[in-house]
């Protein structure tokens, strides 16, 4: 605990390290002339597989990640407790994002009583039937945050929401979750809406809305009246999902009364979303990536709540919450096997998320400070504030990532790992 921090002293931060920690493991890569090449790869599992990340530069193809000796468990010079497996196969690589993933055996014991949490439930696909009865499908990010209790997906604004029916998000731990939202379509639209004073706002801009809960008991609150568009709708202060929006009963100043057919999605951009956890330094990035920085920005996109989610969702949202005092607070911490070394853990600080122009098309990478040597490559970089994870790449020398002074010589670079940010919202 006294190597932590001081501000990041908590219990639960600490077994979360120790955690993550476990999953670390020393890659030796044999070179047809037997000469060896050490790196690091962390374990996560992914539509249930067992599988190790690290960089492309460290392992490139299939017959390498076959040749590939991983070692768990090399915590101390006399690696009593080491457990050495084998690479079985490439399942994915990319020179341009430097990343790559490998199957190994055996799965030591103690990796499967970790109950490691599927990566997969943090990047869904969302399902849909389009307006000419063809079902559609688009891959959405969980945002590391809740609102009002319910989680968040961040979905292309191309997978127009509003021209869709049948909306689901089929989860591989065998969850089926709906959008929500927070503004309610309804018919019919009462005189009372007809006028508005020169302003152009709404004379009567509150209704009362009535809805049955989940245990079919009437509950009521009080919803604002909207302009989207074109599309009137009721806001309420929790969102509700299609059917609960179908059991809505409104009625309005003039005693009125109109019934909810269905919910209204309005779209952000990352400009005007407030996305916690991210910390996106638009003025680097603008310094950095000029206009397709500010195209980044300001291209729309959806961030929906979404109900049920799957527990282990909540489970990791739940941890989250408990420490957002700290989300200001940038601490990362790299864990890795440098120069093959047995592990360590160096601490640094988030500089937040770049915009870089890498093989023709601009993809977002996060930097960050902190001690990191050859055989570092692969590790993971644990954000505290957010509890996400990223591998890190490379580094370059402090002078040459801007005009921020940072505590260290170098600073770091790593991709995030799906390219969300590029997929997500530059649409090319």
């Amino acid at each position: 605990m006294e190597h932590l921090p001081e501000e990041w002293r908590i219990d639960k931060v600490l077994e979360f390290i120790k955690y993550r920690a476990k999953l670390v493991v020393r890659l030796v890569i044999i070179r047809p002339d037997q000469t060896k090449w050490y790196g690091t790869g962390y374990v996560s599992k992914f539509d249930g597989q067992y599988v190790i990340s690290t960089n492309n530069h460290v392992i490139r193809n299939d017959k390498e990640a076959k040749r590939c000796l991983i070692e768990f468990n090399y915590d101390s010079e006399d690696r009593s407790n080491v457990i050495q497996c084998e690479g079985t196969g490439l399942l994915e690589t990319s020179e341009l994002l430097d990343k790559t993933l490998i199957s190994f055996l055996p799965i030591p014991r103690m990796i499967q009583e970790l109950d490691l949490v599927e990566d997969s439930l943090f990047m869904p696909d969302v399902m849909a039937v389009n307006q000419n009865g063809t079902q559609e499908r688009s891959n959405a990010l969980t945002m590391p945050y809740k609102v009002n209790d319910c989680p968040l997906l961040a979905i292309p604004h191309c997978f127009d929401l509003n021209k869709l029916t049948d909306i689901t998000i089929p989860f591989f731990d065998g969850t089926r979750s709906e959008l929500a939202s927070n503004f309610i379509k309804f018919q019919p639209i009462p005189e009372i809406l007809m006028a508005v004073n020169p302003a152009g706002e709404y004379l009567a801009p509150t209704a009362t809305v009535r809805m049955l809960d989940d245990n079919n008991q009437i509950r009521t609150a009080t919803g604002t009246v909207e302009k989207i568009s074109d599309q009137i709708c009721i806001c309420l202060p929790k969102p509700l999902t299609e059917q609960e929006a179908k059991k809505c009963q409104i009625q309005f100043a003039d005693g009125s009364i109109s019934t909810g057919i269905g919910v209204y999605f309005k779209n952000t951009t990352l400009f005007t979303a407030n996305i916690k956890g991210l910390d996106m330094d638009f003025k680097h990035m603008l310094n950095t990536g000029g206009f397709e920085a500010l195209k980044l920005a300001t291209t729309p996109f959806w961030m929906v709540p979404f109900k049920p989610p799957p527990k282990d969702v909540i489970d990791h949202l739940n941890l989250q919450d408990e420490l957002s005092a700290h989300c200001p607070i940038k601490t990362v911490v790299i864990v890795g096997h440098p120069h093959g070394w047995r592990k360590m853990v160096t601490f640094g600080r988030d500089l937040g998320i770049n915009l870089d122009l890498t093989g023709g098309e601009y993809r977002c990478s996060v930097s960050y400070t902190g001690k990191t040597c050859p055989g570092s490559s692969g590790s993971p970089v644990l954000y505290l504030r957010s509890f996400r994870c990223y591998i890190h790449h490379g580094g370059q020398r402090a002078g040459e990532y801007g005009t921020e002074i940072v505590e260290t010589s170098n600073v770091n670079k790593a991709w995030w790992w799906k390219q969300y940010l590029t997929t997500l919202f530059l649409k090319r």
